[in-house]
């Protein structure tokens, strides 16, 4: 699908905290992506953003490239603050141990890194199928998973997701159970404004968001 392209003046919307920017609807495609046994049902590449924990797996293609995956929200624009990973129920050897998160905003346009950093998974596993239960300010605790925050205040409406390493150095597949991308969901018409500013609706803040406490924020688009 093709990223909404920058928000322009239109509707008066707020900025929507969510436990994840990503749904189901948003099937991702995957980079340097070998074979993901798109005849099993556990691997189905949009296990990674349905809710529950059905496993999601990625082999790696061989050419010492990071895998991963590239999806675009069904939101217009989103800023995420930070990104939750919830172990498989095998195979702790293939969990990811290290992330890189880029952002766009149209097809075409360069990957800008949003964070990149390391990931603790427990070696505890999570049963196939169980709901994932979580909100924006917290993970389904659970469930067995590690969530990396990090500072981000600029909006993206199409995101690059890698994984460089696994638990175990010579693993050929990364996987796990579930994958969330909290922070705020952006609607259809949004545009921006001052930080300090007072403000009623978003549409007031110019380049930022007004996120209903009366005061934009400090966020911003790329």
């Amino acid at each position: 699908a093709t990223p909404t392209a920058a928000p322009v003046a239109a509707a008066e919307s707020n900025a929507i905290p969510v436990s994840t920017v990503l749904d189901a609807a948003a099937a991702p495609s995957i980079v340097r992506l070998n074979d993901i046994y798109p005849t099993h049902w556990y691997h189905n590449n949009v296990n990674i953003m349905d809710g529950t924990t059905s496993i999601y797996e990625i082999r790696m293609d061989g050419s010492g490239l990071p895998s991963g995956l590239e999806v675009t929200p069904t939101w217009p624009h989103s800023v995420i603050k930070s990104m939750r990973v919830y172990t498989a129920r095998n195979g702790n050897s293939r969990d990811p141990t290290s992330f890189v998160i880029k952002g766009r905003n149209t097809d075409g346009e360069a990957w800008t890194l949003i964070a990149e950093g390391a990931l603790y998974l427990p070696t505890d596993r999570n049963s196939v199928g169980l709901t994932v239960n979580s909100s924006p300010s917290a993970p389904d605790m659970a469930l067995n998973h590690y969530e990396a925050t990090f500072p981000n205040a600029v909006a993206y409406s199409q995101y690059q997701l890698t994984f460089p390493t696994t638990r175990h150095p010579d693993s050929t597949i990364v996987q796990f159970a579930e994958l969330e991308l909290p922070g705020l969901a952006v609607p259809e018409g949004w545009t921006c404004g001052g930080p300090g500013a007072s403000c009623g609706n978003s549409h007031e803040c110019c380049s930022e968001f007004c996120l209903g406490t009366g005061v934009c924020s400090d966020v911003t688009t790329q």
